[in-house]
């Protein structure tokens, strides 16, 4: 995968990375919406995709945004709730790298549009891209649209053969991942931790059934409406 450039500005504690360069206003605004970190009422639980952190701004260069503040899950998150040990790549801008590849493969994922990290050793970091206009995740339309969710099926399979082709492996690929926009397109969620693997493709697309199966069986959804053939 080659890296895309990433225009970075440093800002006192900030490092601020954009797809296209913001201006010093632009980062300016942005660091001091980021500061206080996601108000309570921002972070929702929705159907598979647990307590999720997020802001919804507007910045006069990019438009509307989501912002995704990243969190510890498990017994970490009891001592450093939203902070990471820097290791030689902030984990906001990883997957910002693996958006912008996974959209030249032609999978469709959120327009990628900055990553903010506070701290050098011991930071934060969040993750802006821009807002979809959407129906909702095919989680949360099993309940309300389930012949909605069957239509949309084979759009979804194109989608995880592309992730396939081309070696990319999202390690929490579910239906509440997969969110359908107004423009009746499938798009994947979350590449947080997703990685390039070599091998075998069966190998690959194995993980990705498993994990599929595993979700809609643990969140007890209706396996007739999320029953997926094999990748195969």
């Amino acid at each position: 995968m080659s890296r895309p450039f990433i225009h970075e500005k440093s800002l006192n504690d900030w490092i601020i990375g954009s797809i296209q360069a913001l201006d010093d206003p632009s980062c300016l605004t942005l660091t001091g919406l980021l500061e206080p970190g996601p108000p309570k009422a921002s972070e929702t639980v929705t159907p598979l995709g647990g307590r999720t952190a997020v802001q919804h701004i507007s910045l006069a260069d990019s438009g509307d945004l989501v912002v995704k503040k990243y969190r510890r899950g498990g017994i970490m998150e009891r001592v450093f709730k939203d902070r990471y040990l820097y290791t030689g790549s902030c984990r906001a801008r990883s997957e910002l790298e693996m958006l912008v590849h996974a959209d030249r493969c032609g999978i469709n994922v959120p327009e990628p549009v900055f990553f903010a990290q506070k701290g050098r050793w011991l930071y934060q970091c969040w993750l802006g891209t821009q807002k979809i206009p959407n129906i909702g995740t095919l989680a949360q339309l099993a309940a309300s649209s389930p012949d909605l969710v069957q239509q949309c099926k084979d759009l979804l399979i194109r989608q995880i053969h592309r992730l396939i082709d081309h070696g990319i492996h999202h390690v929490d690929l579910h239906p509440g991942n997969v969110l359908l926009g107004t423009d009746q397109t499938v798009y994947i969620l979350d590449f947080d931790k997703a990685a390039l693997v070599r091998g075998n493709r069966q190998t690959l697309s194995r993980k990705y059934m498993n994990r599929w199966n595993r979700a809609v069986a643990k969140h007890r959804l209706d396996p007739d409406i999320f029953d997926l053939p094999p990748f195969y």
